[in-house]
Order: structure tokens, then C-alpha cells, then sequence
């Protein structure tokens, strides 16, 4: 079964690739309506039945957000926002002085109806350090994960995609297609 992977953003796609290489992904790239919220489970739900009423074929959206302890979760599912503004290096400026713990959540949202909307979370504790690193994109250069000493920005792909909030994600999506094709 081909799926659609909507997304503008090409690295989050070929992780995706990397992670669900049972599956036939299709890249497409749909402006939707982003609504301001932290919490990302309301973002994710809200993009996939945009999705769906735009094109009518089974989609996959992924949102990720970074919570900072020191700024009691934000920014959350706000950060592209804070991103835009800050950059990697200004959002490390915000917590340096504060707790530096952080956890970042990717959120995928999956319907094959646009009437079901499945949701599968991943979460990954860690730290937020000084901007490392050249690789990867959004926070990867401040984000170092619990038991790690590098950025995910300093991490190969394979590593990344191994241990990421986005591998969670989509490892517990790729189970459910898998019962999904099976008839459970």
C-alpha cells in the first residue's frame, strides 16, 4: 500500500524513508493550516484530517516540539516559531541559565479514512547544550539525548534514526500498519 508522507520538509522524509523501509512513502508537499498550540497531539490531529479532506488517500504528518524544563514546557509544539526567531543559539540563550533539561516529542498522525485518526508518540529525554554540530536540522545542534555525549546535529544518520524521537514514533506506527495489513 502507497502511502502519502505529507511534509514541505525533505529530511524528515527520508528519515521516515530510512525508518519504514517496509512501506511504499510518497513525498508530498501540502501547505496546511498550522494551529498555535503546545501541545502537538491537537496539532497532528488537526493536520491529518486537513490532509485527508485535500487529497483522500491514507497520509502520514509528523509534528515535533521541544519542551524546556526551564521554561515550564515551552516552547513545545511552538518551536518552529521560536526557531524562526532564535535560532538553535538563542534557544540554548533562553534555558542556559535555568534547568537545561528537555525532553523532544515527535508525534505522527496516520488515517487511511480521514474519519480514524491513529496517533503515535515518541519521546526522548536529554539535555540542551551550546549549539554542536553540523548535521541535521531544528534543534539537533542543542539536543543531546540522555546517555549520549553528542548533539543529534554530531550523530550519523544511522545513529539518529536508531534512537530518535521520530524513530519511537514511527517504530510504533510501523507496528500498527503491520496489524493494519493483517487484519488485526
Amino acid at each position: 500500500m502507497r502511502i502519502i508522507y505529507l511534509t514541505g520538509n525533505k529530511n524528515k522524509f527520508r528519515e521516515a524513508q530510512g525508518i519504514l523501509s517496509g512501506h511504499e512513502l510518497e513525498l508530498k508537499k501540502i501547505d496546511l493550516d498550522e494551529i498555535q498550540e503546545i501541545n502537538i497531539d491537537k496539532i497532528i490531529i488537526h493536520k491529518v484530517k486537513q490532509g485527508y479532506n485535500i487529497i483522500k488517500k491514507p497520509l502520514i504528518v509528523d509534528d515535533t516540539g521541544i519542551f524546556f524544563e526551564g521554561l515550564n514546557g515551552l516552547p513545545g509544539g511552538l518551536v518552529k516559531w521560536f526557531l524562526e526567531r532564535l535560532g538553535p543559539g538563542g534557544l540554548y540563550e533562553l534555558v542556559k541559565d535555568k534547568s537545561t533539561n528537555a525532553h523532544v516529542e515527535c508525534c505522527v498522525g496516520y488515517t487511511n479514512d480521514g474519519i480514524n485518526v491513529h496517533v503515535f508518540k515518541g519521546i526522548v529525554y536529554g539535555k540542551i547544550v551550546s549549539p554542536r554540530g553540523k548535521e541535521g536540522f531544528h534543534f539537533d545542534k542543542i539536543f543531546v539525548p540522555e546517555g549520549y555525549d553528542k548533539t543529534y546535529s554530531q550523530m550519523s544518520a544511522e545513529e539518529k534514526n536508531k534512537i530518535s524521537h521520530r524513530c519511537i514514533a514511527l517504530k510504533k506506527l510501523e507496528k500498527f500498519l503491520r496489524g493494519e495489513k493483517n487484519g488485526k
